[in-house]
């Protein structure tokens, strides 16, 4: 036996990385607003100590793993399937409705949208949002003023779960979506479902 025989059979087989390429795929189809942006998406395992079930980072993040592409780090190890093809979908739309370094919004469109749907629960002003709020502050310090929090954070759960009752159970309640946020909500399933008409800047 040869010395190279010899490493090789003293290396277990590692297993084969998960690939990721028809969730990818798969999201895109789904949600075809999210297309372009899916062709420079990253979409990998992870593990965390809280009860997150995925990360989003997006391509100009300081602590990004993959600079320059949104990135999709799952530690939720049941999803699979299309509970994890739409878990992406939802969490891509931190990006949607994010803005670039230089100011501008990814998707003007989107953003406005979400800005809507801040609004309408801005002026629901109910309390269970206040409790979350705080309760969030004891987690994450950092997570900034009441209108902060609400903007990069609070709007995209309330937009989840109103896109997806499906793996936001918890949404569903009476009384959770007044008039306004429902009327909204339905503006954002129409406008995810609809291909743009143009190219996007990725």
């Amino acid at each position: 036996m040869g010395i190279f025989d010899a490493m090789a059979a003293a290396t277990p087989n590692a297993a084969p990385a998960e690939d990721f390429g028809p969730v990818i795929a798969g999201v895109a189809k789904a949600y075809p607003r999210l297309a372009p942006y899916m062709s420079n998406a990253v979409v990998r395992r992870g593990q965390t100590a809280d009860d997150r079930q995925l990360e989003y980072y997006a391509p100009w993040a300081s602590d990004n793993p993959n600079p320059g592409k949104s990135t999709m780090e799952i530690y939720n190890k049941d999803l699979q399937g299309d509970d994890l093809r739409d878990a992406v979908a939802l969490d891509m739309l931190h990006h949607l409705g994010g803005v670039k370094p230089d100011g501008t919004p990814v998707d003007p469109a989107y953003f406005a949208l979400k800005q809507k749907m801040t609004d309408a629960i801005m002026a629901a002003n109910k309390p269970m949002d206040r409790d979350a709020y705080q309760e969030d502050l004891k987690k994450y310090p950092d997570s900034g003023s009441y209108e902060q929090w609400m903007a990069h954070n609070r709007a995209d759960a309330y937009i989840r779960g109103y896109v997806n009752p499906r793996l936001n159970p918890e949404w569903q309640h009476p009384g959770i979506y007044t008039q306004p946020m429902q009327a909204t909500g339905n503006r954002i399933r129409e406008y995810l479902m609809t291909p743009p008409t143009q190219d996007v800047a990725k």
